[in-house]
């Protein structure tokens, strides 16, 4: 009798884990994915009204709703000068450079690119 009355309590043991476990899975598959993190971004076109590549990548940015700041090197020297301190800095200058010249600032990260593709350089980087 107490041999049946041990492997009674094993049995009831082993169900009442058995339900733990399948409500601790349950609990786990209704929890939400944690909110995706959400990047912080900026994007600096350098460029000329005139030039085709440069309208060509706002008319993209402007189509996929990707919003940008543009800054005409032309008018503004400030600007000029500062997208060639940038071009410098990632040893892209060489005294001429294509336009336009993007900056895709991820989290206080520079990214900087010469005529970028809008799908294969840039919705990478901005991507949530």
């Amino acid at each position: 009798m107490r041999k049946l009355s041990s492997l009674f309590i094993l049995m009831l043991l082993g169900i009442a884990l058995s339900v733990q476990f399948a409500c601790e899975k349950e609990e786990e598959q209704k929890d939400p994915d944690p909110d995706p993190v959400v990047k912080e971004w900026t994007i600096y076109v350098y460029g000329r009204p005139t030039c085709g590549f440069c309208n060509s990548l706002t008319n993209g940015l402007d189509g996929e709703e990707i919003p940008y700041t543009f800054y005409n090197i032309d008018e503004d020297s400030d600007k000029n000068a500062e997208m060639w301190s940038k071009l410098n800095e990632a040893e892209l200058g060489g005294g001429s450079v294509g336009l336009p010249v993007v900056d895709v600032e991820v989290d206080g990260v520079m990214h900087l690119f010469i005529r970028p593709s809008i799908e294969d350089d840039i919705k990478p980087l901005i991507a949530p």
